[in-house]
């Protein structure tokens, strides 16, 4: 009897500096509830940042949709997953951290992403192994070097949150249920999507080092894909 293959569902990662100028980013391009939710950011370098990444997400939809991005309908699921309804089908998700944000896309998979900055800080450090890692995952951790762990444990932190994040349901789900493969090095791994979605449902997990001190992890459904990884460009027209 014939095996029927299933082509590779194709997945975009899109990335951004912050840092630098959006050539052309104009306010209005947002939604009245962004523009009161950008008033309502404190401090100015976070305002900013945070208006580019939403601009930048919105350019990223207008490319793939040909939908202005002005008229990019954005809204949330009830999990807090924003989705957009107006214009062809399209999956995405969104991440920013200081000065990297990160727009993953597919016109079929679900799909979540999670940029973070590596960070030395004990205090978190300490929350991410005591809260976020699994009962391999924390031996994993203490057979590592002193040196190593700050790294590992990011990873870890990463590739849940993309996958909390592509399955809809956030950090509201027990991270240490989650166990997502060696910390030690950049993979793909297919895993198995957390219990209260599809619990047999498996997801592959993508790590994608942006520069010395960010990287990025793509949650995708299923487990054949082509990741294709875009520059700034979009940011620019």
């Amino acid at each position: 009897m014939p095996v029927e293959l299933t082509a590779p569902s194709k997945i975009d990662l899109w990335c951004y500096d912050l840092s630098e100028k959006l050539k052309g980013a104009c306010f209005d391009d947002l939604s009245v509830s962004e523009k009161t939710r950008a008033e309502g950011i404190k401090f100015p370098l976070d305002r900013d940042r945070w208006v580019k990444a939403r601009i930048f997400l919105r350019r990223v939809l207008s490319e793939i949709t040909n939908v202005s991005p002005n008229k990019v309908v954005l809204t949330s699921e009830p999990g807090g997953k924003p989705v957009s309804s107006f214009g062809p089908p399209v999956q995405f998700n969104l991440s920013h951290s200081g000065d990297i944000a990160a727009v993953v896309t597919s016109s079929s998979n679900a799909v979540g992403v999670d940029v973070e900055a590596s960070s030395q800080r004990p205090s978190m450090l300490a929350a991410i192994e005591r809260w976020a890692l699994s009962d391999a995952e924390s031996q994993e951790v203490e057979g590592l070097l002193e040196c190593q762990r700050p790294d590992a444990l990011f990873t870890a932190w990463r590739r849940k949150e993309a996958l909390l994040k592509g399955v809809g349901i956030g950090l509201r789900y027990p991270l240490v249920k989650l166990d997502v493969g060696s910390l030690c090095r950049p993979f793909s791994k297919a895993v198995v999507g957390p219990a209260g979605s599809k619990p047999s449902e498996l997801w592959r997990i993508y790590d994608v080092p942006v520069c010395e001190r960010y990287a990025i992890a793509v949650a995708a459904q299923g487990t054949s894909h082509v990741l294709s990884i875009h520059d700034q460009s979009v940011a620019f027209q």
